[in-house]
């Protein structure tokens, strides 16, 4: 049975096509764990650039079929999204590249590779810490930050506290979008702008104050949006 693979690599990132290329032997060996359940995400640093790794769990034989033939891996979603935010000035962390393979005519792994992000927190822990350091400006932020993104017609579909990158340094706030290979690029209303924030598991006071500055910047009817988010994130609770 015969292997073959893809590989891809931002034109500014050439030097490391050698280290991507080598990414199922190396990853395995890498011990900065990031996370690890159903994918495992590890941190590396190659040719002075540090470098986010994540690993896709090898689909079962009906989606490896899938991905061989009718559908973009979730490795090169992530990487073609990733270019597309950057493009609508969308924070994200720097794609590098990605990686895929098959063996035999059957799709078997892959791998996406990014800069390491900058910032040091994830909205997470604002849902952990509620006396976390100018907590309402950044909750602010990230409605402002939201509705940018539907306002540009981005679904994220697995937007939770933790795929949200935040830092606050000097009174401004930083937000990066990760997680990327479930998106939908489509008109986003205000039913669906609303449902969007039904994973973030933040405190009724806090998803009110998302819900009047996403309203203000989507020129939403406030009452509308706080009545739908706290609805949506309540019935999302009860599952």
């Amino acid at each position: 049975m015969f292997n073959s693979q893809n590989i891809v690599i931002n034109a500014g990132y050439t030097f490391l096509h050698d280290f991507v290329e080598r990414l199922p032997d190396i990853f395995p060996k890498l011990a900065n764990t990031i996370y690890a359940r159903r994918n495992i995400l590890k941190k590396a640093t190659e040719k002075d650039t540090a470098l986010v790794i994540k690993s896709f769990q090898t689909p079962h034989l009906l989606n490896r079929i899938i991905y061989s033939n009718f559908r973009n891996s979730k490795a090169r979603r992530s990487y073609e999204y990733a270019l597309k935010l950057r493009d609508l000035d969308i924070n994200t962390p720097q794609p590098i590249g990605y990686y895929e393979e098959k063996h035999g005519l059957l799709f078997s792994s892959s791998y996406y590779v990014c800069c390491l992000s900058p910032c040091r927190h994830t909205i997470n822990d604002l849902v952990l810490h509620t006396d976390f350091p100018e907590r309402e400006s950044i909750l602010a932020d990230l409605a402002l930050f939201t509705a940018r993104l539907h306002e540009n017609g981005i679904l994220h579909l697995d937007y939770s506290a933790e795929n949200i990158l935040m830092d606050r340094k000097d009174g401004k706030t930083m937000l990066e979008l990760v997680d990327l290979n479930r998106m939908r690029f489509c008109h986003v209303g205000i039913t669906a702008g609303c449902r969007n924030f039904e994973r973030l598991n933040l405190d009724a006071d806090s998803l009110q104050l998302l819900a009047k500055a996403y309203a203000q910047a989507r020129h939403f009817d406030e009452e509308t949006c706080v009545r739908n988010i706290l609805k949506m994130r309540w019935h999302k609770h009860q599952k």
